[in-house]
């Protein structure tokens, strides 16, 4: 039998390659032999590997218990099981909870996947996303390619739009708003759409520099074609009974300032209006001709007479309108 110190190396034994174990080196010396795997499978006391060191560890099917492990890479084919992972000098970097909670107070991380989870998504420069959803997964704010902003849905108590476009949009559903543009584009909007009062209104509209209405202005219309109340905020009126007689009347304005414009369409049979409050003596007006329109303007407390004219052949210069 060589001694020991005459045998060759073995540098990658087999877990069935059999090792030579000499216990009661004290007392009577046993010899016996053991399989590489089944000597790793149950190790009480200090092991050193390849690359590694294991302090007070115990490893028992291979599953290793111990107070630290310190090697240039810890791998668990399964799993790695620890409560902290840190830093080379201590530093706390990652702390995982019972149930699997992960916190990691100081990540700076590119995340790059189809779903990030959780209470708070927070970038200290910047999130890139084309889309941003609610909980239940409704579109809430889409970003095009070059920064544009679509939210369909905006209900918004304060917005300075600064140079965007506000398209087909209600703004000022029950009670009356401040707008203020600075080279912005309103389209296909409803401003103040609520009580009959407030639909269409602009309070206080200021314009800096000029103002372009490049389509025209449009005045919100009526047609009234039987005896009634018309309305006190539609600017424009129109008068179209046909054969029928319209007896209109006009209540008190609620908006200092409101124009109203009123146009007989028709006169065979008898068309007018009264006024409830006037500035002057006349309250009837009685269109004779069609075209004939009165002009009247909200003071506070009355309505004043702007203009009274009409579409006269002849002789009949004047019109024929009679006011009582």
């Amino acid at each position: 039998m060589p001694k020991i110190t005459g045998l060759g190396a073995g540098s990658a034994p087999a877990n069935t390659d059999v090792l030579v174990l000499v216990s009661n080196t004290a007392g009577t010396a046993n010899t016996q032999k053991v399989t590489v795997n089944t000597f790793f499978s149950d190790v009480t006391a200090n092991a050193k590997f390849a690359n590694a060191e294991i302090t007070l560890a115990n490893v028992v099917n291979g599953v290793i218990n111990a107070s630290s492990v310190t090697a240039t890479t810890v791998q668990g084919t399964t799993s790695v099981k620890t409560p902290l992972i840190e830093f080379t000098d201590g530093d706390d970097a990652i702390t995982i909870a019972d149930g699997g909670a992960v916190s990691i107070p100081n990540l700076s991380a590119n995340i790059t996947g189809t779903t990030v989870t959780g209470t708070t998504v927070k970038g200290t420069t910047s999130v890139q996303t084309p889309l941003i959803e609610f909980t239940d997964g409704d579109d809430a704010i889409t970003i095009a390619d070059g920064g544009g902003v679509t939210i369909p849905n905006l209900t918004a108590t304060t917005a300075d739009i600064n140079g965007g476009t506000i398209d087909g949009v209600t703004i000022g559903a029950s009670s009356p708003v401040a707008i203020t543009t600075n080279g912005g584009d309103i389209r296909g909007t409803t401003i103040g759409l609520g009580s009959s009062e407030q639909t269409g209104r602009f309070s206080n509209l200021t314009a800096v520099g000029n103002t372009d209405l490049q389509a025209g202005l449009t005045l919100g219309h009526e047609y009234i074609t039987s005896n009634g109340a018309i309305s006190t905020h539609i600017p424009l009126t129109i008068l179209q009974g046909g054969s029928g007689a319209v007896v209109a009347t006009l209540a008190n304005s609620a908006n200092l300032g409101q124009l109203k414009i009123i146009t007989a369409y028709h006169a065979s049979a008898t068309t007018s209006l009264t006024v409830a409050s006037t500035l002057g003596a006349g309250v009837t007006y009685t269109f004779q001709t069609e075209g004939e329109t009165i002009t009247l303007i909200w003071t506070g407390d009355h309505w004043a007479l702007i203009s009274k004219s009409g579409n006269p052949t002849g002789s009949n210069l004047a019109g024929t309108m009679d006011v009582t």
